[in-house]
Formats: C-alpha cells, sequence, structure tokens
C-alpha cells in the first residue's frame, strides 16, 4: 500500500483529480499473491470533519493496477483555509476477507486571498517581501503601511508606500459574452451559437472556461467544445476562443428551450475573472404545413354533397386555425375556407342516373394555409360518390286496361301491371314491387292482377296498384298509383286465324315428310305383323287381333284434349292481356264423359297438320 500528499485549492469549484506534482495516483492497492482475492480501498475517516468533512472527497478506481485517484466533489460543503487548512484522510485496502491495511495521507489547502505585504520582522535590512505568490494576488497594485522603530522609541509611522506589479497576473477576460444572441431552430446537433472571444494578457498553464445555467435545460441542450488549451510558458498566447454549441436540435415548441441563460467564469489556474452571462434565444422558423389524407377516399351520396375532408395536418408552430383552398380549378367541387370541408358548388348537384352508375370517383385537389400564409403541398382528395335513391318507381302508364271473363273463378290471374326505377342497383334503388287494387281485384307483388270475385257481363270492374322500390338511403320511395280497369266480357269460342300462305306451304312440307313417316312405319309394322300370324299358324298358336286404331288411342285422347284445352282458354284472353306470358298460370284440363262415350274406335287419329294449326291459333291469340 502507498500514499501520497496532495494539495486543493481554497475557491476549487470543479470535480478536480488531486494528484501529486507528478500525477500519480494516491493509492496503490496490490493483491495478496497467496491468494489473489480481488482487493478494493475505500476512505475510512477524514480529520477534521468539518467545514469539508468525509462527504467532500472519493476514492475511485483510476487504473488496472490497484491504483486508486482521489478527487474532490465541490458544491458539498466548503473549503476556507482560516478553518482547516489541512486534512488528515484515512484509506483503507481490504479483500473483504482478511484484516484491512491502512494508510493516511494528507490534503493541504492553499489559500487563494491575494497576498498581503507586511514588512519582513525585523525590518533590519528594509526590504519587503511578499508572504504568498503573486500569480495569486490578480491585481497591478499593492499598498504597504510601514513604520519604523529603533527598539527604545516609540514606532515612527505607519508610512504607507504604493507598490505598482508590472507585469503582473491579471484574469482572463471574454469579450463577447454579457450579451443576446439568437438563432433558428433545428439547426441540428453540433451547430455553434457562439466563438467565445477569450483575451488573457498572463500566460501560464491554462486557461478555464466554467459554465452553468439557469436551469437543467440550460445543460441538456449546450456545450463547450473545442476548448484551447494554452501551454508552453512564456510562449506568446494566441487569440483565445472556444465554441458553444447544441447537443441536441432544438426546436421552438419546446418553451422551455426557447431562453436559456448561461453564466460563465475564466480562470487561469490563479486568478479568476468576473461571472458572465450569455442569453440564448431559439428563434421560430415557420415552416410549411405537412398535409396527409388518412383514408383512401370520402363516400357521399349523390346531390348536393358537403363532408368533412379526411386531411391530417402536421405543423409544429400551429395546432389548428389553418385555411383550406383548391389547388386547381374544378367545375363541380369547392372546399370550405374555414373547415375543409368539401362541398359541391351552389346550385350544383351529382346525379349518376343518366349515366345509372353505382358510383363515381372524383378527385379534389386542396392546399391548406398556416396562419402566417404559408402554403402546404397539395393533398388530392378521393371522394367516391354513390348513387341515392332519389328516384321513386313509376308505372310504364297510368291506366292499364285488361278484361275478363265471366267464367273466371276468384284467384284467376286476368293480367299484369309494368313498372320502371331509373336508379341503379346500388342498395337496391331500383328494386321495386307493386301493391294495391280495391274489393273487386288485387295487385300482386310480382304486377299480377287478380280477381276477388266473379263478376258479370257488361260488368266494369276497377281497383288502384300502387308501386313501391326497396332503396335504403334516404329510405324506401312510393310511386304515384295506376288504376286497373278491368270490363268484363261473355265467354266466346275464338275463331280459327286464318294462317298466312308461307306457313301453309311450310306445313304442307312438314305434312308429306311426316305422312311419308308414317307410311313406312306403317308398312314395316304390317310386314312385321304378317311374318308373326305365318309363325303362329306354323306353330298352331292364336294371336289376338286388335284394330290398329287401338295402337293411337291414348296418344289421341290426350292430344285432343290439350287442343281442346287451349283453344277453350283462349276465348277468355283480352286483346289488352299484356305481352309477357311467363307470369301466367294454366292447368291441364280432362276430356269430359260424353266426349269419351261419343268416342268411336272407327276413327282416325287428328292429323298431325291439324294438331299443329291448332296449336299455332291458340298460341297466336295468347
Amino acid at each position: 500500500m502507498m500514499a501520497v500528499d496532495v494539495e486543493l485549492n481554497e475557491t476549487e469549484n470543479r470535480r478536480v483529480q488531486l494528484t501529486d506534482k507528478r500525477g500519480d495516483p494516491v493509492l496503490l492497492c496490490a493483491p495478496d499473491a497467496a491468494d489473489s482475492d480481488p482487493v478494493r480501498a475505500y476512505i475510512q475517516a477524514v480529520t477534521p470533519t468539518a467545514p469539508c468533512g468525509k462527504s467532500c472527497f472519493s476514492l475511485q478506481p483510476c487504473g488496472t493496477g490497484g491504483e486508486y485517484c482521489l478527487f474532490y466533489l465541490p458544491g458539498v460543503d466548503t473549503l476556507s483555509v482560516v478553518l482547516a487548512s489541512r486534512y488528515t484522510i484515512t484509506v483503507a485496502c481490504t479483500d473483504d476477507a482478511e484484516v484491512h491495511v491502512s494508510g493516511v495521507l494528507t490534503v493541504t489547502v492553499i489559500s487563494n486571498t491575494p497576498p498581503v505585504f507586511v514588512p519582513a520582522s525585523p525590518l533590519s535590512d528594509g526590504q519587503i517581501k511578499t508572504t504568498q505568490d503573486l500569480r495569486m494576488f490578480c491585481g497591478d497594485k499593492a499598498t504597504a503601511s510601514i513604520t519604523a522603530s529603533d527598539g527604545y522609541n516609540s514606532p515612527i509611522g505607519p508610512f504607507t508606500l504604493g507598490l505598482s506589479l508590472n507585469p503582473y497576473n491579471a484574469a482572463p477576460i471574454a469579450t463577447n459574452l454579457d450579451t443576446t444572441v439568437s438563432y433558428r431552430e433545428k439547426p441540428g446537433v453540433g451547430y455553434t451559437v457562439l466563438d467565445l472571444d477569450v483575451v488573457d494578457t498572463t500566460l501560464f498553464d491554462s486557461i478555464n472556461i466554467h459554465m452553468w445555467a439557469n436551469s437543467s435545460t440550460g445543460m441538456e441542450l449546450y456545450e463547450l467544445s473545442d476548448s484551447y488549451q494554452y501551454q508552453g510558458f512564456p510562449l506568446p498566447l494566441p487569440e483565445p476562443g472556444t465554441s458553444l454549441r447544441t447537443k441536441l436540435n432544438p426546436k421552438y415548441v419546446r418553451e422551455d428551450l426557447r431562453s436559456v441563460t448561461l453564466y460563465f467564469i475564466l480562470d487561469d489556474g490563479y486568478c479568476s475573472s468576473s461571472t458572465y452571462y450569455l442569453t440564448v434565444e431559439v428563434e421560430n422558423f415557420n415552416e410549411r404545413p405537412r398535409v396527409y389524407t388518412t383514408q383512401p377516399f370520402l363516400e357521399a351520396y349523390e346531390g348536393e354533397i358537403n363532408i368533412p375532408n379526411n386531411i391530417e395536418i402536421i405543423d409544429e408552430e400551429q395546432k389548428g386555425g389553418f385555411t383550406f383552398a383548391l389547388s386547381s380549378p374544378n367545375d363541380l367541387f369547392d372546399v370550405n375556407p374555414s373547415t375543409g370541408n368539401i362541398v359541391t358548388k351552389s346550385g350544383l348537384s351529382v346525379d349518376l342516373d343518366e349515366q345509372n352508375k353505382i358510383y363515381e370517383d372524383f378527385t379534389v385537389g386542396v392546399y391548406a394555409y398556416d396562419d402566417q400564409g404559408r402554403r402546404s403541398d397539395e393533398a388530392n382528395v378521393l371522394v367516391r360518390v354513390y348513387d341515392r335513391n332519389d328516384n321513386p318507381p313509376y308505372f310504364t302508364q297510368t291506366t292499364f286496361n285488361m278484361a275478363a271473363q265471366d267464367c273466371m273463378e276468384p284467384g284467376s290471374i286476368v293480367g299484369q301491371v309494368e313498372g320502371k326505377d331509373d336508379d341503379s342497383e346500388y342498395n337496391q334503388n331500383n328494386f321495386f314491387y307493386f301493391g294495391g287494387g280495391g274489393s273487386e281485384l288485387v295487385v300482386m307483388a310480382t304486377g299480377d292482377v287478380v280477381l276477388r270475385r266473379k263478376c258479370e257481363d257488361g260488368e266494369i270492374l276497377r281497383g288502384i296498384a300502387t308501386i313501391h322500390d326497396q332503396g335504403i338511403f334516404p329510405g324506401a320511395l312510393d310511386g304515384d298509383p295506376a288504376t286497373v280497369v278491368l270490363p268484363c266480357v261473355p265467354t266466346t269460342t275464338a275463331s280459327p286465324l286464318v294462317p298466312s300462305p308461307d306457313t301453309i306451304k311450310r306445313d304442307v312440307y312438314a305434312c308429306l315428310i311426316l305422312s311419308a313417316v308414317l307410311a313406312a312405319t306403317w308398312l314395316s309394322l304390317t310386314v312385321s305383323l304378317v311374318l308373326k300370324v305365318r309363325c303362329c299358324h306354323a306353330h298352331d298358336v292364336d294371336i289376338v287381333r286388335l284394330p290398329a286404331t287401338q295402337l293411337f288411342r291414348s296418344q289421341r285422347i290426350s292430344t285432343i284434349s290439350r287442343i281442346s284445352h287451349l283453344t277453350t282458354t283462349s276465348t277468355t284472353i283480352s286483346d289488352h292481356r299484356p305481352s309477357p306470358p311467363s307470369r301466367r298460370m294454366s292447368t291441364g284440363v280432362a276430356p269430359d264423359a260424353q266426349s269419351q262415350e261419343s268416342y268411336d274406335e272407327r276413327e282416325v287419329p287428328v292429323p298431325p297438320l291439324l294438331i299443329k294449326q291448332r296449336l299455332y291459333d291458340a298460341l297466336h291469340l295468347l
């Protein structure tokens, strides 16, 4: 274990390492070679304990070989040569396993007070000597009070003697402090706010600049860097200076950084300057607002539009109060200058009915301005306008004339009303249904007109048909009603229509072809029957003989039934019946008993041409 003695200035206000003249550590703790346990050092005691005791010093490692350095901690207590000019510090090394080893070092406090000239005692030679180093006097003049005595008589004096020191140690000064400087916000890290102009007429070891602030944000934001060290006394002193730079990128939005006051003291190791101040202000730089769209598109329904925009504005200097304007001319849309809402121009609206579109996209370019008139980049707002249910459904005609026969039963469909809707299919805007009717008829949702009761010949039935759509926004709409008129007519047999020559020609060709096919079939059946009869006679087998017409009995009956039904029901259809036949309902009718009883097996089947002609007549009437 080794300990050395050190010196400490009385007015020291920095955290400094206390070393001997060679700069060596104050303590060396070597581990025991036998066990090589780790060793640490610590301060056991400091005497005297006031005015600056154990809390003023700290022992910390400063090497890899067990070296420890002693540091003075300022701001805890004060140093005073008068109260305590020397401190004895007991230090110890220990491995926390064996008995510790102690040592003592001394810290001598050196007075920083100006030296006092006093006459030498005795003043037999008349010389005036100093009691301290004049580098710490920090002035060029001194005054001495001198008395003289011969040892027997009363002293003569005192005499005042003025002394001039040349050269003398003057404290360094800063020529550009005690002022206010400013710079624009966000200059970046390492921005030079001010280069301090430091002047020291006497060159010693170095110039030290001490800086502190009136708030913690000052030291957070600023630092002194590239400070010059002046060494090599007595070389000529270059023009001193150091840079005050930013440690952060200050922004005006931080109010605690807008104005900071820094304080400085300069010293050359012996003499200190007075305290300087520097107020540093951050100026606001009005940047352009930045705009972003927060949604892919805005949604609205056709018509007059007034919707909030989807623009987000980022501006560090301003939180609100922006104004808006179109970035390019727009024939349909405008922007509200105070709210930024996207609106249709006065007297205009969006109408999608002509193109029958579900939606249509429009692009509106917008600028944002701050309160200083700074304009943002262009924000392109996409507005998607959807079809609104703004067109009620309507009937294709105001009056639907139909006819009913006096033989129709209740529930019979006598016709159909028709309607339209000019909206698109978006949200079922063009989906509609029917209703209404009256006491004599009812209009179904599909438009079918159904009788409620049987009518009498010459009677006219009337009803009111209604139409409604199924649109969602702003709601379902009702169209204007239509009148349904049903004259009741007697049941009559429809006369067959005379076919055209082309039809007759085409039917003749079809009949010839069919006749040839039937003849070939008849011949083949006859030959087959003859062959079977001969075969049966050869084998003495009897067969049951059936009339040829019996083969076509069932087919003939069903065919005649269908033709009779078609020709009969055709007389009940009015000439005013609507064209679509797909909504009508029909049922098959079996032949009556009389027709079956009068049926003669000797009758031939109905010729195909007659079947086709009757089918043609019935369908033509429909």
